[in-house]
């Protein structure tokens, strides 16, 4: 009995592309069409589909200036999602896609983020970072051959590395992956350390040794990298 019942239950049928879209453009249209209408260019192509009618298709959301402004509520644009759909046809529909839409597409829409090291700030602050690190380490163990001590040469490693080399990872992988709480842990973690580093040394500066300057201008160049990686955001 239960059998005959699942068997006669009714197959829901997904709206076509065409229809989600001529609810977006019709008049009144709210955001509820909108998200239905990224859902569907999600979707994979139907099989009764060709490749050109769903090319032909995207290129005209991609033409309309209107339908492909339209937002969703998870903040990605109709044209970041067309963009992708078209893409994802791959050659040579995806040849087709605009240059403008291509350079439109913004992380914020949805779009996996540009690498950190695709810019020069990215590069460079991340090279400082770095450049901070390899050199606490170098000091660090100088100081441990001479103690020839191997649990204070683990304390300076574990110390150099989650001062520098940890948190610039945070940094890059949260930026890389989009993770905006993976970012923000590994700037503020930059941050911390490098004013722990830079406030008592200029402090000390004024009022006994210029010297203390020196480890004062490391933690100032930790602050410079993590700043230029921060401001790829």
């Amino acid at each position: 009995m239960s059998s005959d019942v699942g068997m006669s239950s009714p197959v829901r049928v997904l709206p076509s592309l065409n229809a989600l879209l001529e609810e977006v453009r019709a008049p009144g249209a709210g955001r509820d069409d909108v998200d239905a209408l990224l859902r569907g260019l999600a979707r994979p192509m139907p099989e009764d589909n060709s490749p050109r009618e769903r090319a032909d298709l995207l290129l005209s959301i991609l033409e309309d200036s209107t339908v492909s402004a339209h937002t969703g509520s998870n903040g990605r644009t109709v044209r970041a999602a067309a963009v992708k759909a078209l893409l994802a046809l791959g050659y040579p529909y995806a040849l087709e896609v605009p240059p403008e839409a291509l350079s439109d597409r913004r992380p914020g829409e949805g779009e996996l983020p540009r690498s950190l090291f695709s810019t020069s700030q990215g590069m460079w602050g991340f090279g400082l970072v770095m450049a901070v690190g390899v050199l606490l380490l170098i000091v660090g163990l100088l100081i441990a051959a001479d103690s020839r001590s191997s649990v204070f040469l683990a304390i300076i490693l574990a110390l150099v590395g989650g001062s520098t080399f940890l948190p610039a990872a945070l940094t890059v992988w949260g930026h890389n992956s989009g993770s905006k709480g993976l970012k923000a842990l590994g700037t503020a973690w930059l941050t911390i350390v490098g004013l722990l580093i830079t406030v008592p040394c200029v402090i000390v500066a004024f009022t006994s040794s210029m010297f203390t300057l020196i480890p004062g201008a490391v933690g100032g160049a930790l602050l410079a990298g993590t700043w230029l990686m921060n401001s790829e955001s």
